[in-house]
Order: C-alpha cells, then structure tokens, then sequence
C-alpha cells in the first residue's frame, strides 16, 4: 500500500503487481471541498472493459466513530500501446511493473538517440520526398474535376484488378470523411519546363481532348534521381535508391521504432514504409494489448469530509513500452486556462510561440521555479513542450473566452456585451452602422472612437482591401511629436460612391460631437489667428484620387463646400 497524504499530488506511474493474484494499492489524500480523480493523472491509457460496481464497504474507509462508510467502486482496464507493425515486436512486450523516473529518462533517452542516429539533411529530404510520392501520385490529383474524365480501357482494367493497399488506406484514412466535389481522375507526371525546372502535371484525356493542368512546382528540398525513379516506373532504381537508405538507418526498408500512447491521435505510422506486394505506405498501426485491471473505490458525497482518500488498486502486469508523458495533468491543464484568462484581450491572437514569450507567464514560471535561472513552460510538465499540444489548449481556450470567434460575428457579440456591461463612456466599439450594397445586401460598418488630441495631417485611405468583397476607408492623422500615424477608424464598404462617403463622413461627424461637444473643426475657419494652433482641429486633409471621397466629404462638411 503507497499513502499520498499531501492533498492534489499526482502519480503518472502507478505501481502495480507482476503476479497474477497480488493487487497493488494506492491511498490519495483528497480536498473534500475540491475532489479530484487521481486516475486521470495516470499516463497508461484506461478504457474498457470497465463499469460501476454498487454499494460497497472497505475496512480502510471509516469515519470519526469507527463505522465503515458506503463507496462507489469503479473498474478500468490499461488500454496498452500502439506500435508500428514493422517494428520488431518481440523486444517491446517486457513485462514491467511500474516506471521509475530512471525508466522514463532512459526512454526518452532512447528515443532521442534513434532520432538523432538517422537525422541529416539527406534523411529530411528523403521523407519528404516519399511523402510526396504518397500524398500526390498514389492519391491521384487533387483538383477538382472539371469535367467526366475519359479513361482508357487498359487504365480501367487497371484501375479494376489493382485492389491497391494504398488506395485502401488512404480511404481509412479518411476516417469516414468524403470529398464534397469530386477530383480529377487523371495521372500525376514529373515533367520539366524549357528551364529544367520540375514540375508535377496532371493529364488526361476528355472528350473534348487533350487537357492538362498544373499542381505545382518543385524546389531543391526533393530527391529528383527517387521521384524520376518513381514516376518512371523504374523498380530497380527505386529499389537502389531505398537500399542506399536504408544502409544509413531511414526509409521504408529500414526497422521502425514507432511506438505511441493507445490515446494518441495517430491512426497510421508517420514513416513510410515498403510492403511486401512493393507498395510504399504509411501502414496502420497495431495495438498492443494489456490486461492490467484498476479498481477506484471512493466514498459517496456526504461521507466524504469525514473520509477525505481515494483508493486505487492495480492489479498485473503491463506487457507494452512504457508509455511516454504526453498526456497533461488536470491540474496542469486548469493552471495553463487560469494563465489563458489573466492575458486578456492577448489572447485573441495567441500563438505558441507568443505564450511562451509573454511576460505573465515568466513571472508565473519564475515564482514557480525561484531557484533556476531561466524557467521554462516544460518545467511544469513534459507534455506542454509539445507546441501542437500547447496549440490545442490555445484554440480552446479561445473558444471558451470568444465563443462568435475573433471575426466579424466575435465582434457584434463583444459590442453587445460592452453595450449590456459598460457605461457609454468605456464603449471601445462605439459605432456599428448597417450600410445597403449595390445588391441590397446587408453590409456593416466598424467605426472605432476618433481622437482629438492631435493636430496634424488626416487621411483617408482606400486603396487597401483586406477583406473578401469588401473596400477598407481608413483614417489617421499624423503625430508630429511622436513622429508616428494614429488610425482613428476602419471602415469595411461594398460601393465607393459619392452617397457612401457620405455616410461614413456622417457617421465621424456624429462621433466627433458627441465626444467633443462640437463638429469637426479646421484651423483655417476656426482658429482665431493664422498662427493658432489649438488641438482638435484638423490643418490638412488628403485623400485618394477618387471621386467618390471628395464629393462626400464636400456634401458632409459645408464649411469645405463654401471654400
């Protein structure tokens, strides 16, 4: 029996028995007020067959009188692992125990140094280019199919014969999911231009006639000799070529080391691999069993400030490769969220690598981890290293916090929420106007607070279109003290006219006075000397060269149309 008696702490590696009568037993001490479940902290996969026993009593769980308190028990069973089924399987089912640290850093050791053996220039470019081969000649081209293609008898009797492993993998690895608008059936080619540069083409022959049409263009990141080997159908060569790889520890002929968690994503070996019928594909991966049976007896709700531990019993072996780290602790998870909300409105934009550089969580990692010079996010656990791991708390995080997304729908809802929540005076998002396209289309209109501390050059900008089907107006003037441009709005139209300027003129207008207490001011009819230079007032305008602009603005302002 191990006893946890501090309060949350979390074990990774259970320890468990290698006979087959004999249960290991695993005592956490639990906040009655916050309860926990130590079995998701646990890194071996648990699944079925599982279930919920009913009511039981144990002789460890008792409160204040002695009284032996009701529990709930529950039963999982570890999942095991999953492995390349090229891999040498016999050295990966030892039966294990438990794993100490000791046994994970030599893991990781391991895996490190196979990573590190094979890793070179020549081993990148390899992969890539197998995975090219994969990803465009076996999968046909990818674009969509302009017309019914015509295809050749001795191609149909081909295509019909050829129950082909990779077209059945590629069909798996759909998992379901299937095209909404049919490909070109046509084959890829390698050709090359009157530059010698290569190229992937698509050909096929339509009742119309010949038609091709382009994939794309190939760097110097490819191996030319393997893809012309390939393309041209030249075993011997390609087999040359996998045997020259396979001398220096990579590509399809060589062992796999694959092997990865029961609860990880991937379905298929990210290597490619050669087949025994010659065909080069990235195989399925394989389960590793394990019979390892997990008991978790807790007591039921209102026993529980009188009986604050959780019970967890394993019983037999592991018979699969110590599973790494990957899977992040709850109460890592729920630190990682409470750091997601303290950033704010940085959060919309959040990438990785910014949350990895972003001053909160230094100074959370510093008070952390005090004694070492330059913490990193890692220290908190090894799975957060992975970025695409980081990535996914991010996207949900993002989710949580902007349900509308960060886009056009985000923003009405973060206008209606300032608008329920904050006084008129903090509305950042003051304006949203509905303006009528040229097809009565309901289109809309951002306009955010214009400041009137600045005296200097405004400017009206319509040149850029950032967004689909939508001219971008922008605003800003000029610092010249700061020696810098401070845009006062964006504004998104679907028509340039006279009448539009108009209302964007009208819109500004109305904003300026309500924040001011009066209209738009120039210095050349409202200062009171030449010399004048009072803030708020506008000394020069510019604006493109269209028509539109410069009529509204004129319709707007009648000062401007009396001079």
């Amino acid at each position: 029996m191990y006893t946890y008696s501090d309060v949350h702490v979390f074990v990774e590696y259970p320890q468990t028995s290698l006979g087959s009568e004999d249960a290991v037993g695993h005592l956490f001490h639990q906040d009655p007020n916050d309860w926990k479940k130590p079995a998701q902290n646990f890194a071996y996969s648990l699944g079925g067959p599982s279930g919920r026993n009913k009511e039981i009593y144990v002789n460890i769980f008792r409160n204040d009188d002695g009284e032996r308190v009701p529990c709930s028990e529950y039963h999982f069973t570890c999942q095991g692992s999953k492995v390349c089924p090229y891999t040498n399987q016999d050295t990966l089912k030892t039966p294990h125990a438990s794993a100490t640290h000791e046994d994970i850093l030599l893991c990781l050791r391991q895996d490190w140094e196979n990573n590190m053996a094979i890793a070179s220039p020549s081993c990148d470019i390899f992969r890539k280019t197998s995975a090219l081969i994969i990803a465009l000649h076996k999968t046909g081209c990818p674009v969509a199919e302009h017309e019914t293609a015509y295809i050749s008898q001795s191609e149909d009797e081909d295509k019909d014969e050829d129950e082909d492993p990779a077209n059945l993998y590629h069909n798996k690895i759909r998992r379901g999911y299937m095209p909404s608008t049919a490909t070109c059936q046509g084959r890829l080619n390698l050709k090359f231009d009157e530059k010698n540069k290569p190229y992937i083409k698509c050909k096929y022959y339509s009742k119309a006639g010949n038609r091709d049409h382009y994939i794309h263009y190939l760097d110097d990141s490819y191996d030319m000799s393997y893809l012309k080997a390939y393309f041209n159908e030249d075993s011997e060569e390609v087999n040359q070529i996998e045997q020259s790889a396979n001398n220096l520890g990579y590509g399809p002929l060589s062992s796999c080391t694959t092997v990865s968690n029961f609860s990880a994503q991937c379905a298929f070996c990210p290597f490619d691999h050669r087949t025994p019928a010659g065909d080069l594909l990235q195989p399925k991966m394989q389960h590793l069993e394990c019979h390892v049976k997990l008991r978790v007896i807790e007591p039921h709700i209102e026993f529980r400030k009188f009986c604050p531990w959780i019970l967890v019993t394993s019983k037999g072996a592991h018979t699969h490769p110590i599973p790494f780290p990957q899977k992040t602790p709850p109460a890592i998870r729920e630190e990682l969220f409470r750091l997601f909300n303290m950033l704010s409105d940085d959060l919309a934009d959040l990438t990785p690598r910014q949350f990895l550089r972003h001053p909160i969580l230094k100074a959370y990692l510093h008070d952390c981890f005090p004694l070492q010079i330059m913490p990193a996010l890692s220290d908190l656990h090894v799975s957060i290293a992975n970025r695409l791991h980081l990535k996914a708390y991010i996207k949900q995080a993002k989710k949580n916090s902007y349900p509308d997304g960060t886009g056009w729908e985000g923003l009405l809802h973060l206008k209606q929420q300032q608008d329920e929540h904050l006084p008129p005076e903090e509305h950042y998002l003051r304006k949203v106007v509905e303006i009528m396209g040229t097809e009565s289309e309901e289109r809309h209109e951002e306009d955010v607070p214009a400041k009137q501390d600045h005296v200097g050059l405004r400017i009206s900008d319509i040149a850029f279109q950032h967004v689909v089907d939508f001219d971008k107006f922008k605003m800003a003037c000029i610092d010249r003290v700061n020696n810098t441009s401070v845009i006062f709005c964006h504004v998104f139209l679907t028509q340039q006219t006279a009448a539009t300027h108009h209302r964007i003129f009208e819109e500004i207008e109305e904003i300026v006075k309500h924040d001011t207490g009066r209209p738009l001011q120039w210095r050349h009819l409202h200062a009171n000397t030449a010399e004048e230079t009072p803030d708020g007032m506008i000394l020069q305008w510019a604006a493109d060269q269209h028509g539109g602009q410069a009529k509204g603005l004129v319709i707007c302002s009648p000062a401007i149309s009396t001079h």
